[in-house]
């Protein structure tokens, strides 16, 4: 029998919000140990920001979407009705290993040890370390609020029948219909800028279409089995950016 996450947080919601604070450390491990046991000082800024921010983020949704965090804890086996889709597949198999590509590849080169020269002759400046900043501080902001927006926001695409799953178009869902994603893509674009990576830019950059691809799919896959979203699109026609797609 599929889980229904009760409307106060559980066990499953307290094991989501431990999971969030475990990949903030592991990734701030990660960037540790790969730029040879050392940090510097955007490192720094962006560790403390993941952790303010998450414990903002896990606060809210507390309060406001318990449910969301008791369904994203539970096992994956009891909450999922349809099989892992082919796409969803292929966009594992991309995230992934950009996701703990990304910081490894950051403290590689921030020690010396790839060769930046050969994507762009000049290291990242002031101006692109600010940008990188604000799109992080943006991207999580989008983030957050789709989660704290939609209840049926999960990280695996299935369409949650037993939980009366239904179109959310309130709050970022007004403008785009996977807001999501595009938090996603703006903050594994502003990550490598702000830690002044080129290398990890353009993994970056490739992640983006891993976002991309997913958000396409999945699209169809709710155009298709989600009662409602064909007329909701007809409303927000645009998937991820207002007035582009």
């Amino acid at each position: 029998m599929p889980v229904a996450p009760s409307e106060s947080l559980n066990k499953y919601g307290v094991s989501s919000i431990i999971r969030e604070f475990v990949l903030v450390g592991f990734t701030a491990l990660l960037l540790w140990v790969s730029a040879g046991f050392q940090l510097w000082l955007t490192a720094w800024i962006y560790i403390i920001f993941l952790l303010i921010f998450s414990t903002v983020f896990m606060a809210t949704l507390v309060c406001k979407n318990p449910v969301l965090l008791n369904l994203r804890g539970a096992p994956r086996k009891a909450i999922r009705t349809t099989p892992l889709r082919r796409y969803d597949k292929i966009y594992f198999i991309l995230f992934v290993p950009l996701f703990v590509l990304i910081p490894i590849v950051t403290g590689l080169e921030f020690q010396g040890l790839l060769m930046t020269w050969v994507i762009i002759p000049s290291p990242l400046s002031l101006w692109s370390i600010l940008l990188g900043f604000v799109l992080i501080l943006i991207g999580n902001a989008i983030f957050g609020w789709a989660m704290v927006s939609n209840p049926f926001f999960h990280g695996m695409m299935t369409i949650q029948e037993e939980r009366g799953h239904q179109v959310i178009s309130r709050g970022p869902y007004r403008w785009v219909r996977h807001p999501g994603y595009l938090g996603q893509i703006l903050l594994y674009l502003g990550t490598p800028l702000l830690l002044g990576s080129w290398w990890a830019f353009l993994l970056g950059f490739i992640m983006s279409f891993a976002f991309i691809f997913r958000t396409a799919k999945e699209d169809q896959v709710l155009r298709n089995e989600l009662e409602g979203y064909s007329e909701y699109a007809e409303q927000v026609r645009k998937r991820l950016l207002p007035g582009i797609w």
